[in-house]
């Protein structure tokens, strides 16, 4: 935003003040300050606390699936599944759920936007932000109050014991989860089970077999990016492969690209649920992962294998995918299928197939 005619930028002020208090935004000291504090609210045992709240959306979704004729299962599963489980773990409201969804869209339409509709999306974007900003600002002061076992809850408790967080930020960080839990995750989901219908033959794998799901979402976000690109402006000249940068030059970072690097993975084009994918760039590297990645993987794990234990057979109604018209996101808009269920679902033990405790998380922020 930084290379904005001044005018528009000024006008643009209340949208890049808050994406600048995003922790993937920002550098150290300031990344370190808010980074840790999110690990305390994230951390792997709060995550493993989400399990029932993402168990329940799954059966309801399945349950409602199950019982359709015809099921999108972007519209149907893909997009309300990760909305709802970030909207309880942040303390959002059911009424305020479509407030949130319209408003990690306009993100993102914003991130993906074209230069000739960048002000327009930008301007979207701004009003979806102070109106999502402010019914979460309601819910800040109500947790103030009366707290809840929610995020809101935790960062306020982190504010007042001390950790440095202004109420501006825990406000941004909580957008930022939002867009982060719900647009990423949608993608992740809808792109992995149209691979999966793609290579019967791993589907059919992960049925007999649910502990492969593990390293199968691994290679569901390198072979199938949900985030594409990301930009960075340089804060200092540097040389790249004898390229050279300058101070305030726009970057964009080709992750999609990044983990097709034969290089690093063989025949990248293939998928491969038997490669090791620990180094693919889908969530980001180093101080810079996603601090959202564990739960993620976790709720991904968690649906597919639930319906693999619901279903005789899933088919795809369309040999062709929509996909989004998108430069930042790589996200299909829609995704016809037709379930069979099972009269008597599979049994299996849930505590030989989650296993939350081995994804990655990120300490040194």
């Amino acid at each position: 935003m930084q290379q904005m005619p001044e005018t528009l930028r000024v006008q643009l002020a209340p949208l890049e003040r808050t994406l600048s208090m995003w922790p993937l935004m920002l550098e150290r000291p300031n990344h370190t300050r808010l980074r840790q504090l999110i690990n305390k609210a994230m951390t792997p045992r709060i995550v493993r606390s989400f399990i029932p709240v993402i168990q329940g959306q799954v059966d309801e979704l399945l349950d409602s699936a199950l019982a359709s004729d015809s099921v999108d299962f972007i519209s149907d599963i893909a997009t309300p599944y990760p909305l709802n489980v970030v909207s309880e773990i942040i303390g959002a409201p059911v009424e305020g759920r479509p407030l949130l969804k319209a408003c990690a869209v306009d993100i993102v339409n914003f991130f993906g936007s074209p230069p000739h509709e960048y002000e327009v999306r930008a301007k979207t974007a701004m009003r979806s932000i102070s109106e999502a900003t402010q019914m979460l600002r309601d819910i800040l002061l109500m947790r103030r109050k009366q707290p809840a076992a929610d995020l809101i809850s935790s960062l306020v408790e982190a504010e007042e014991r001390g950790d440095v967080m202004s109420e501006e930020e825990i406000l941004a960080t909580c957008l930022m989860m939002v867009f982060a839990g719900f647009e990423t995750t949608t993608n992740l989901i809808g792109n992995g089970l149209l691979l999966l219908l793609q290579h019967p033959h791993i589907e059919a794998q992960l049925r007999n077999n649910p502990d492969l799901m593990r390293g199968a979402i691994g290679e569901m976000l390198r072979h199938e990016s949900p985030v594409q690109r990301l930009s960075r402006m340089a804060v200092d000249d540097f040389t790249l492969q004898n390229e050279h940068i300058k101070r305030g030059d726009l970057i964009f970072l080709m992750a999609a690209s990044a983990n097709r690097d034969d290089q690093k993975f063989p025949d990248p084009d293939q998928f491969n649920i038997e490669r090791d994918t620990k180094n693919h760039l889908a969530f980001g590297h180093s101080i810079h992962l996603c601090p959202g990645n564990t739960l993620a993987q976790l709720e991904t794990q968690i649906l597919f294998t639930e319906l693999f234990r619901r279903t005789r057979s899933i088919k795809l109604v369309e040999s062709r995918p929509d996909w989004q018209i998108n430069l930042s996101v790589r996200s299909l808009t829609r995704l016809p299928i037709k379930l069979e269920s099972l009269e008597k679902p599979l049994i299996i033990n849930p505590t030989s197939i989650v296993h939350h405790e081995t994804y990655e998380t990120v300490t040194n922020a």
